[in-house]
């Protein structure tokens, strides 16, 4: 074996260990079942399987069929995985059938107990390569209107990582030689990296049942869904000027722990996260086409001071005036009718 595979062995296989470990380790440590940080893990967990095959490549001669199989479930995992997390991220009730995402990945694992080398799978990964890129693109139209209210920063982190990953994934199925296969397999074991880096940063990620933790957050989990229910029922961010001792005075519990419940969930500031629910219905607002509101007007309805205020929380949020949004939103509806 040259120096060169045995280089890409080392590094692949510490990848899949870390990789293996953080997954495992979130899910089994998680304080709630089916949260945003439940799915990334699975998402980790997915690529990880996927990225085995190439290790097995790299480092024996023959595969044994079986883990091309569960290399080919873990691929076509990655996108649903990272779809569940979107809408569970919203933050908003999954249904019993946004699980049935995963039917063809688990058919896949299922049936490599009775795996044959005969099988045709080549098709297979060239269409869950595909099928990754879909269900990214899927998430970030959700993200951009899909009244999303969930860690935006996080969202775009991860969501670039496994964009690139699906299209590294269909370059190396469709067109890449065995020197581009090579490349795509160091540019997505450079993405696991990063992925395993943000998950060991980001330590509410890694959170886990503690006996410090246990009664806070069980207390802040009540305050935040008191908090939902205000936001998205009573639409009270619509309050010109609300401020935390609002908040407090309406909910009856202390001001700190409101700020850390909006923290511990969402993890910005009390005005970020009242700004990302008037940022929602602008963008609700500006597309209904049948209705021709001005700015300000509109401005004053979801509860912004200003109109500048509004044109600063609107662009840190979609990284566009509002103007542009409604342009892009329209050019969107027309091509969708074309």
């Amino acid at each position: 074996m040259d120096v060169w595979r045995i280089v890409i062995a080392v590094v692949c296989g510490i990848a899949i260990c870390q990789g293996l470990f953080l997954s495992v380790y979130i899910l089994a440590k998680s304080a709630k079942k089916f949260t945003p940080a439940v799915f990334l893990s699975l998402m980790l967990l997915a690529l990880t399987l996927r990225i085995s095959k190439s290790y097995y490549y790299y480092l024996f001669d023959a595969v044994p069929f079986w883990a091309v199989m569960v290399a080919l479930a873990g691929l076509w995992a990655i996108g649903p995985s990272f779809w569940l997390y979107t809408l569970s991220s919203k933050p908003s009730k999954l249904r019993k059938a946004d699980y049935l995402h995963y039917a063809p990945s688990v058919l896949l694992l299922l049936s490599s107990i009775v795996a044959n080398p005969e099988w045709q799978v080549v098709q297979l990964y060239k269409i869950g390569a595909l099928v990754v890129t879909a269900y990214v693109a899927g998430s970030f139209v959700f993200y951009k209107y899909g009244n999303w209210n969930g860690n935006h920063s996080r969202f775009l982190l991860f969501g670039s990582s496994i964009g690139a990953v699906g299209l590294i994934f269909v370059f190396q199925s469709y067109l890449a030689n065995i020197q581009g296969y090579t490349i795509g397999t160091i540019l997505t074991l450079v993405i696991l990296y990063v992925i395993n880096f943000m998950l060991l940063k980001d330590r509410k990620m890694l959170q886990t049942n503690g006996k410090h933790k246990k009664g806070p957050t069980k207390e802040l989990d009540t305050i935040y869904q008191k908090i939902t229910v205000l936001f998205e029922e009573e639409k009270l961010y619509r309050k010109k000027g609300l401020t935390l001792a609002d908040l407090s005075q309406e909910l009856d519990h202390p001001v700190y722990l409101i700020s850390q419940a909006i923290k511990e969930h969402q993890g910005v500031q009390f005005n970020a996260f009242v700004n990302s629910y008037r940022v929602t219905e602008v963008k609700t607002k500006l597309e209904d086409l049948e209705a021709n509101d001005k700015i300000e007007v509109i401005a004053k309805e979801v509860g912004f001071s200003s109109t500048s205020s509004l044109y600063k929380a609107f662009k840190e949020h979609t990284k566009l005036t509002p103007q542009a949004y409604r342009k892009e939103y329209v050019a969107l509806v027309q091509t969708q009718f074309k």
